[in-house]
């Protein structure tokens, strides 16, 4: 519940900054984070909905038969959660820092791309007692 409140909160909030000020609507950066915000919250979203409740019933309960498809999605939907939300703290913590938009953008997805390889290798090494 404090998640769905946060994210309620977050919105809000978006939305009485830009009522407040719409030339933020012509700010690239503070479109990427908007951009970066529904990306993350929708994954969010697929991972609580799909990915977690099917964990549960694997992992938590122990009878340790996950599909490799599932451990898989938890690892890279779970990357882009994290590089993503990161993202958006340093997008809106370092605004005055001088980098272009092209640049962030860059070192995100370069960013994102290593956190995702190194999940599904790391998901990969990491059971071998996984049945599909």
């Amino acid at each position: 519940n404090i998640i769905v409140y946060a994210l309620i909160f977050l919105y809000l909030s978006g939305f009485a900054m830009v009522y407040l000020n719409q030339a933020l609507l012509k700010s690239p950066f503070f479109l990427t984070k908007v951009i970066l915000v529904i990306l993350v919250t929708a994954n969010g979203l697929y991972l609580q909905k799909k990915v977690e409740p099917n964990l549960n019933k694997c992992v938590m309960k122990g009878t340790k038969h996950c599909s490799r498809s599932l451990l898989y999605s938890s690892a890279i939907f779970g990357s882009f959660s994290i590089v993503t939300w990161y993202s958006i703290l340093i997008l809106s913590l370092t605004k005055t820092s001088g980098y272009t938009l092209k640049i962030f953008l860059t070192t995100y997805l370069i960013i994102l791309t290593i956190a995702m390889i190194s999940a599904y290798l790391l998901e990969k090494k990491s059971r071998v007692w996984r049945e599909d």
